[in-house]
């Protein structure tokens, strides 16, 4: 479990740093990575991770990011880790506003593990990697899928350059029709950008 909560926040943590340029920024406070997209407010981007991996979290952290997204304006998550003291952190967020809500979740396997292509049972799906003939079609079903504008295709193209992702589009009777991003990070490859048109 801790492998794959560095995983999340350490793959979050490559792309909000190589995107910096587009208004991205990932502070810590305490164990937590604090990653702020206020161009982009959704809480998919601005969120906090790992917090509670390392140490017990105390009021102060957690006012702390609380106050990072309020000033922002932005709805925003605060994931509580697994690995935590479930009931002190909920003590603490009590009397807050915040609201419990469901988690996000990143479907990962160990990297020793993974074998691409060996699920595929229909012929009228093709899996390709992203290559430069194909990366506008993987941006589009990505903005398509997830409903997001345009201003997250920067973000993207510049993500799935990073050594650490594979790129993968689907198509559909040859048509694009599906996408996910494979990123390798602290030996865990982790599924993102999962999505279908």
């Amino acid at each position: 479990m801790r492998q794959m909560q560095r995983h999340c926040t350490g793959a979050f943590e490559l792309w909000y740093q190589s995107t910096a340029g587009l208004g991205t920024r990932v502070d810590h406070v305490a164990d937590a990575a604090v990653f702020q997209w206020p161009d982009l407010p959704l809480p998919l981007f601005n969120r906090a991770l790992g917090l509670g991996d390392e140490q017990l979290s105390d009021v102060a952290a957690i006012d702390r990011i609380v106050d990072i997204y309020q000033k922002l304006d932005v709805r925003a998550f605060v994931q509580l880790s697994p690995l935590s003291d479930q009931q002190a952190i909920r003590q603490m967020l009590e009397g807050r506003d915040l609201v419990r809500d469901g988690s996000m979740a990143t479907l990962v396997l160990r990297s020793d593990h993974w074998e691409g292509g060996a699920f595929l049972t229909d012929p009228a799906i093709q899996i390709e990697p992203v290559d430069h003939d194909n990366a506008d079609d993987f941006c589009q079903v990505v903005l398509q899928a997830f409903e997001i504008t345009g201003a997250f295709k920067p973000f993207l193209s510049t993500t799935m350059a990073l050594p650490h992702m594979q790129n993968f589009l689907a198509r559909y009777d040859g048509e694009p029709a599906g996408v996910g991003q494979i990123a390798t990070v602290a030996g865990v490859a982790g599924l993102y950008s999962g999505g279908v048109i």
